[in-house]
């Protein structure tokens, strides 16, 4: 069986990856001339950590990453600790892999150099993708074809292979843009910052931020509501840094501090996508955002994708005779999940951002009480439990 991937980004390769290991030849198809070292920091929860680790990637990854010790939720004026999820050895523990922190360059790294030379091909822009039944034709830009018995759409958000399946639709603006920002470790050494997620919740207004690169690089996101001149949806945009600044000068001293260090500042609107009825037509299917595009509030984007490639390569490992079939199968396994995230994920978005003293004094209460009776506020079970090697095939879950 050969599958044809349509993207190279965190998707599209952990999905060759995955496929590869159960013996189905791969041809990722990426549009861009290489994979270029953009974006910034991601969080990997235990549930991809799973993942990476049967590909034997997580060693690898671990290396250039940072395991938190906790994630600590705070006011965004004082800074009073709210509420501590422990990470760490307890997350480990919990649910056998860790919790880290990456650079999203070094993620693909290590994603594209689990794959032999030749499987991915960049500067490789789908035309048209055209299923007869018994196979797909993937026509390229130059009027290259490639024959495959299954198409992978893993486009983006953006993607142009869900549009060529359900038609255009926009992507739903959420009303907010995010800034990114990467400061070398030793420019905030004085501030003693912990090897903690610090997550600041305000009015219409947040700030997450933790080390990566192994340490070597603090990673600042920053969510405000957007103005009337900017719906830019590119990982490469840039903002202006004193803007940055000016968007959080009321927060807590160190959120100040470290955005004060912040010299090139990545700036974009934050869209997410309604959870779609079907994936599949066919041959062809949808992965990560070009299937479910989320909003950042559980850290899950990548996670998702990465726990969709091994879905699927399950599902066509078992119907390797009938790919369309396989396809309904791994969408019926994944999109009741993946759906599920997107709706936490928008729910996140509240949470973060209310206005109202009373509802603020009512979330601030549930999160104190949640943490002196010693439970976990973050839907740890079934979202970092999951596991994407034994989750019933073809059922919802």
């Amino acid at each position: 069986m050969h599958v044809a991937v349509v993207g190279g980004g965190i998707g599209g390769l952990a999905a060759a990856l995955s496929l590869r290991k159960v013996g189905i030849d791969v041809t990722v198809l990426e549009r861009a001339r290489a994979l270029q070292p953009i974006g910034a920091g991601l969080q990997i929860g235990p549930n991809a950590a799973r993942v990476l680790d049967h590909l034997g990637l997580l060693q690898q990854l671990e290396a250039k990453a940072v395991a938190p010790d906790a994630i600590l939720v705070r006011s965004h004026r004082r800074g009073r600790v709210l509420h501590t999820t422990e990470l760490g050895p307890d997350v480990r523990a919990q649910y056998g892999f860790p919790y880290l922190h990456a650079h999203r360059a070094d993620l693909v790294d290590v994603l594209a150099g689990g794959l032999p030379e030749g499987v991915v091909r960049l500067g490789s822009s789908v035309e048209d993708i055209r299923d007869s039944g018994e196979g797909c034709e993937v026509e390229l830009a130059d009027g290259e074809v490639i024959e495959a018995d299954a198409v992978v759409g893993a486009d983006g958000i953006h993607s142009q292979v869900r549009a060529g399946l359900f038609g255009p639709e926009n992507p739903t603006f959420s009303g907010y843009v995010c800034w990114r920002g990467l400061v070398p470790s030793e420019r905030v050494a004085e501030l003693n910052l912990s090897r903690v997620c610090e997550a600041y919740y305000g009015p219409r207004r947040s700030v997450v931020s933790y080390y990566v690169s192994a340490g070597d690089q603090y990673n600042f996101v920053g969510i405000v509501p957007a103005g009337d001149d900017w719906l830019t949806e590119d990982w490469t945009a840039q903002g202006d840094p004193a803007e940055l600044r000016r968007d959080f000068e009321d927060f807590h001293e160190p959120v100040q501090a470290v955005a004060a260090e912040i010299e090139t500042a990545l700036k974009w609107a934050i869209f997410d996508r309604e959870p779609l009825e079907r994936w599949s037509v066919g041959r062809v299917t949808l992965l990560g955002d070009a299937a479910h595009a989320m909003l950042p509030y559980l850290a899950q984007g990548a996670c998702q994708a990465i726990e969709d490639g091994a879905v699927l390569a399950r599902c066509l490992e078992q119907s390797t005779d009938d790919p369309a079939a396989a396809l309904q199968h791994y969408e019926a396994a994944r999109r009741p999940h993946t759906a599920k995230v997107q709706e936490m994920a928008r729910r996140g978005e509240t949470t973060f951002h209310l206005t109202d003293w009373r509802e603020v004094w009512r979330r601030n209460q549930a999160l104190r009480t949640a943490q002196s009776a010693g439970t976990k506020a973050s839907p740890t079970g079934w979202l970092y439990g999951y596991d994407a090697y034994s989750v019933p095939l073809g059922e919802t879950t």
